[in-house]
């Protein structure tokens, strides 16, 4: 049994939220030291668990409680002068963002250790979600970190590792998990929808992402397509049914988040030879790419874009063509839609190397080591652009989720090394 409490005091909180109190505990029962367990020999351990806690987040900027001043400069009497304004961030009242955890788990160890098995379920409840909001313009400001709502995760996780092989000369260890998170936002002020920040391509300018109760969060929002009209243009569906394409004819029409991810890593030796490698994947998630909607649908400054619109765009005798008229007017017709949501799963070999173990035990080395290793060598993903493992506009707790606008890809590598520990 393990109790904790704690108490934490940040001065990014406004005045009477300053401090947060966080208390959690743990049960752990061993249930293989059990009388009833001891005639199972192939049993080396089995620990179940439950825990319960509640944490907070300080991940927000300092000041943002504040009325602050931002410097500029302006012409003044012929004169470079500097001046003082009130700043583009609006300041609110901010209390701790909280998150009660419940966790609920199981470890198993088979065969001398040789099999070991990790599972968990976890429940999440975050209370006072923090995050940046836009401001209407009519309110003299453009942004405020507010405490939006509240939100929920839960999920399961299980872990697999295994000695497959465990001899003097061969040895081969595979370890493998997957992680499964069912992400919902509950509850916000007076249930208005969040809009995420608007993503600015010149031929398209609105948000992609959505805070909406009951939905994931930064889900895509946008227009749903409806073919071409007798120019090649894009149309799009009226749900409303009042004749114009408005922004309430916007729908959801994506999830930037994974059903699951998985990873495997194998290691195998044989003498001093050794193999290793490491795979990760992700399945089910959507990817905005903003980067496909630039370089298919830009036509307005003769940029170059890929041959496939060449070979397949709209005309009068190809009207079911994959890409619409290749003209300007067709670039200015383009709204933030389901034509760019593509399927964002992957899986990739992150790592894989060769090592040979030197048999060196002179000049003072208690091990030497010779490699090759190669990072991001292979990757089978459906995704048209250049990386399906991006994130543009923001980090893990950033509304705009899954979003691809030109992020440079993660780089293949091989490296040639060597290893000494004296």
């Amino acid at each position: 049994a393990t109790l904790n409490m704690r108490a934490d005091g940040s001065s990014r909180y406004s005045k009477g939220g300053k401090w947060g109190y966080f208390p959690s505990g743990a049960l752990a029962w061993r249930m293989s030291e059990e009388a009833f367990m001891k005639d199972m020999s192939f049993v080396s351990n089995v620990k179940w668990r439950v825990g319960y806690g509640i944490t907070g987040n300080t991940g927000i900027s300092p000041y943002q409680t504040l009325n602050l001043i931002t410097t500029g400069t302006i012409v003044l009497d012929k004169s470079l002068v500097t001046y003082y304004r009130m700043s583009d961030t609006y300041q609110s009242d901010l209390k701790w963002e909280t998150t009660r955890h419940l966790d609920l788990g199981v470890d198993i160890s088979l065969f001398n250790n040789r099999l070991n098995i990790t599972a968990d379920y976890y429940h999440k409840k975050t209370d006072g979600l923090l995050n940046t909001v836009d401001m209407p313009r009519s309110s003299g400001f453009t942004t405020s970190t507010q405490n939006i709502g509240k939100m929920e995760n839960k999920g399961f996780e299980l872990a697999i590792d295994g000695d497959i092989i465990s001899s003097k000369d061969w040895t081969w260890n595979l370890a493998a998990n997957v992680s499964l998170n069912r992400n919902k936002v509950t509850e916000l002020y007076q249930r208005a929808d969040i809009y995420g920040a608007a993503q600015d391509i010149v031929i398209m300018k609105d948000f992609v992402n959505l805070i909406r109760v009951g939905e994931p969060l930064g889900i895509f929002y946008g227009y749903v397509e409806d073919g071409y009209d007798d120019n090649g243009n894009v149309q799009y569906k009226d749900f409303d049914t009042d004749g114009k394409i408005t922004a309430l004819d916007r729908q959801i029409i994506g999830n930037p988040h994974p059903d699951y991810t998985l990873g495997m890593t194998s290691s195998l030796r044989w003498k001093n030879l050794q193999l290793s490698c490491f795979w990760y994947a992700t399945i089910g998630n959507d990817i905005y790419s903003l980067s496909m909607a630039a370089l298919t649908h830009d036509y307005q400054w003769g940029i170059s874009t890929m041959k496939e619109v060449l070979y397949n765009h709209w005309t009068p005798e190809n009207t079911n063509a994959k890409y619409p008229n290749i003209t300007a007017a067709a670039s200015g017709n383009l709204r933030m839609s389901d034509r760019f949501v593509y399927d964002g799963s992957y899986a990739r070999m992150k790592n894989i190397e060769l090592a040979y173990n030197m048999p060196l035990k002179r000049y003072g080395l208690q091990s030497s080591q010779v490699y090759v290793s190669g990072q991001n060598l292979l990757t089978i993903t459906s995704y048209p652009f250049w990386d399906p493992e991006t994130n543009a506009r923001g980090g893990s707790r950033s509304v705009e989720q899954g979003i691809d606008a030109y992020n440079y890809p993660g780089n293949k590598s091989i490296t040639v090394g060597i290893r000494l520990v004296f």
